[in-house]
């Protein structure tokens, strides 16, 4: 498009409802419908509309000369998915902790139970299960003495192996 030519791009008098509208379409889109979707379907939508709204963009510039500014409404679609999105991982990663922190528990107490009667074998086993740790380090010591007073010398080895020490 040429100035000397007198083509300029125009904002047309409808431009503002299409922008506003576009702007509370994508709002509504991530506060009703992203949520509800899963990471890859919410991507793969969240990218088409965002890819549409900058085709239109360069479409009605390239060919009517008219000035839509969507850019705003891409950006909020951009910033919005990213938050929603990082919003979901720190939640999962929250039951992750949490979950581990049951599976620990759930692997100590019976391993302390079956060092107590002896069975160190499956003791061991329970142990290491659980997350390397000074708590899990003292359980882990314990287990090699016990090894040791049983005059089983290759297990009581393999205990502080399992740790890496």
């Amino acid at each position: 498009m040429s100035i000397l030519g007198e083509h300029f791009f125009v904002v047309p008098s409808w431009g503002p409802w299409i922008e506003n509208g576009l702007f509370l379409l994508v709002a509504g889109y991530l506060i009703v419908l992203l949520p509800r979707l899963k990471a890859a379907a919410a991507g793969i939508v969240s990218l088409a509309i965002g890819l549409a709204l900058i085709f239109a963009h360069f479409v009605l510039m390239a060919t009517q000369l008219l000035w839509i500014r969507s850019m705003a409404t891409v950006v909020l679609l951009a910033v919005g998915y990213a938050a929603l999105i990082g919003k979901r991982f720190l939640v999962a990663e929250r039951g992750k902790e949490k979950s581990d922190i049951e599976s620990a528990e759930s692997n100590r107490m019976p391993g302390l139970a079956f060092q107590g009667q002896c069975q160190l074998d499956i003791a061991f086993d329970k142990f290491r299960k659980l997350p390397i740790a000074d708590g899990v380090m003292n359980l882990l010591y314990n287990l090699a003495l016990d090894f040791e007073r049983k005059r089983q010398f290759n297990k009581a080895k393999c205990v502080p192996l399992h740790v890496g020490i």
